[in-house]
């Protein structure tokens, strides 16, 4: 059977298009362009499921009606038996405990799961809570044919964690490159929407607005940037719990005039043109691949060295670590890009050759459908 014939399901939570959102949905356009169809799965009819509609993609909505809704197994299950999927390709840890749990009960499909997170990077805020839903979600992991780890440095721990070395396999994410192009054009017309002139220094991010990116540090680092002299504006994209708490802080500092908050925004490539830096200052990451983007834009990236990021981008060829936390180390590199706008050309342009290289939407896409013939092929081996 060639994969052209597959039913393939992608099964994904939905509520938030965040790193793994956009993954899946990249996934399915790559399939698509060579003609491997491929369904959504969503528990919620949401930021995610509309997306997907808007893209001509296939989406199932089943509803999550509350917390623990073992509801949600029985009829994923009966929708997997009458579409016929052969394959179910679960994403996160709801996506993975319903769609691994409906595979197994329709009996008829290979079943995979990408890891997405380490236990520390889970949005769960009780650590008891955490460890048990990282707990479940690795035991559980025994019943996919296949188990997918986005970085190397995860697919190491899932190892200590106990899943079998010969059961993982390490893809990373992937974004659609090609609608990531840096246009001089295109940041003249974002700069001049947001009220920048040429000659002010654009240091950004963008995410959710949430306690674990520890944005308040970007604005401790604004404060000590803009103190130095540089004629800086730092953009902030995103929305989330701490907003109202992050502009209270930025006015604190005296530097309210110089953040710009953009709240929610589908157009990430026209924020990122903006910029003449991408920045992230989180606790904790496995794959930013937010970080991608901004690598495709052709953006020097300055990071917080934690989790794999070390597996993102090239320190000093790419972009620069600093120590998780280190605001004053953070200054110093924003403050020395500035007054080298040569380097951070050289910068942005080896930063898209890497993202290119290992997040090309072309090559993950391949890499996953291999993976997909191989567990079909182990299956109907054992069969």
């Amino acid at each position: 059977m060639s994969m052209g014939d597959m039913r393939i399901l992608q099964m994904i939570p939905g509520y938030r298009r965040r790193g793994a959102e956009i993954h899946v949905l990249n996934l399915m356009l790559g399939m698509r362009e060579v003609k491997v169809p491929a369904s959504l799965a969503v528990l919620y009819d949401d930021e995610v499921a509309r997306e997907a509609r808007s893209l001509g993609l296939d989406v199932f909505v089943i509803r999550k009606r509350c917390r623990g809704d073992l509801s949600v197994v029985f009829r994923l299950a009966k929708l997997i038996r009458e579409e016929g999927f052969q394959i179910v390709h679960t994403h996160l840890i709801n996506g993975n405990f319903y769609g691994r749990t409906a595979a197994r009960l329709a009996g008829t499909c290979c079943v995979l799961s990408t890891i997405h997170n380490h236990r520390e990077a889970l949005p769960v805020s009780r650590e008891w809570m955490k460890s048990l839903a990282y707990r479940q979600d690795i035991l559980m992991a025994r019943l996919c044919d296949r188990v997918i780890s986005v970085t190397d440095g995860l697919r190491v721990r899932l190892i200590k964690d106990g899943l079998p070395e010969n059961h993982i396999k390490m893809i990373p994410g992937c974004i659609d490159t090609n609608r990531y192009r840096p246009d001089r054009t295109e940041r003249e017309a974002s700069r001049k929407e947001f009220g920048i002139s040429d000659e002010e220094f654009v240091v950004g991010t963008a995410g959710a607005l949430v306690r674990e990116k520890r944005l308040h540090l970007l604005l401790q680092v604004a404060h000590d940037v803009l103190q130095a002299g540089v004629p800086a504006r730092f953009l902030i994209a995103g929305e989330g719990y701490l907003a109202d708490e992050l502009r209270a802080l930025a006015k604190r500092l005296g530097i309210e005039d110089k953040v710009i908050f953009t709240g929610w925004c589908s157009d990430i490539p026209n924020i990122i043109s903006a910029m003449d830096v991408f920045v992230l200052c989180s606790s904790t990451e496995t794959t930013s691949m937010v970080i991608v983007e901004g690598m495709a834009m052709r953006r020097p990236i300055v990071a917080m060295q934690v989790g794999d990021l070390s597996e993102t981008f090239t320190e000093g060829v790419s972009g620069f670590f600093v120590p998780s936390g280190d605001i004053h180390k953070m200054t110093e590199i924003l403050i020395r890009l500035y007054k080298d706008p040569e380097k951070r050309q050289t910068m942005g342009e080896e930063g898209r050759k890497e993202a290119l290289g290992k997040f090309g939407r072309e090559k993950v896409v391949l890499e996953v459908l291999q993976t997909y013939e191989e567990a079909l092929q182990k299956r109907f081996a054992r069969t």
